[in-house]
């Protein structure tokens, strides 16, 4: 008598059930934009990489945002711009001459466009160096704290103070890189002008 024996295997071939495999059958592969990665594999507090990733989603407690959620402000202008322009997250981060100063610092102002991502892909190919997501989010932190610091503290936003916070931040980078990283980012740290 000749038995048929069937031998059953899942379609990743196993026989052998994973809910994680089942899981990424029934939904297939979605591309992820290389800036998640960039960022989520920095050097960078998990603060930062938060504070960066809420602005990449556009969810910055900005005024235009707060605007959108039907927050009522005496002004939704942004504080550091005398241009009177509503704060969006570009103009915050990329278009108000304040911004532009501290990109400018880098050598990077003409290089910024009209949406974030596209900046930060052209501020990579000019950075050139493995930690420029390091240099992006920390140049990010130094405009938001200028912010900050004029609106809840009432002080006066100079592109000297960003430079030092911007400085700050990339000494404490240096100290959660790995030790050949580190020691690239010192140099360039020393060579900032």
């Amino acid at each position: 008598m000749n038995q048929f024996r069937y031998k059953w295997s899942y379609i990743w071939g196993s026989p052998n059930f994973a809910s994680s495999k089942a899981y990424k059958q029934l939904l297939g592969s979605i591309p992820i934009p290389p800036i998640y990665n960039w960022l989520w594999n920095s050097s960078c507090l998990p603060k930062r990489k938060v504070f960066f990733w809420l602005a990449i989603k556009d969810c910055s407690s900005t005024r235009g945002l707060l605007k959108r959620r039907n927050m009522e402000l005496e002004s939704y202008n942004y504080v550091l711009c005398h241009l009177d322009t509503e704060q969006s997250l570009n103009h915050l981060f990329l278009e108000c001459p304040f911004a532009l100063s501290c990109w400018n610092m880098l050598g990077l102002a003409h290089l910024i466009q009209d949406n974030l991502i596209d900046s930060v892909f052209l501020f990579r190919t000019q950075i050139h160096k493995p930690f420029f997501m390091e240099i992006i989010i920390a140049m990010f932190w130094a405009i938001w704290t200028a912010r900050n610091d004029a609106i809840f503290r009432n002080q006066q936003h100079s592109l000297q103070s960003c430079k030092q916070v911007f400085r700050q931040e990339l000494a404490q980078v240096k100290l959660r890189a790995k030790e050949d990283l580190s020691l690239q980012i010192q140099l360039w740290i020393d060579n900032f002008v």
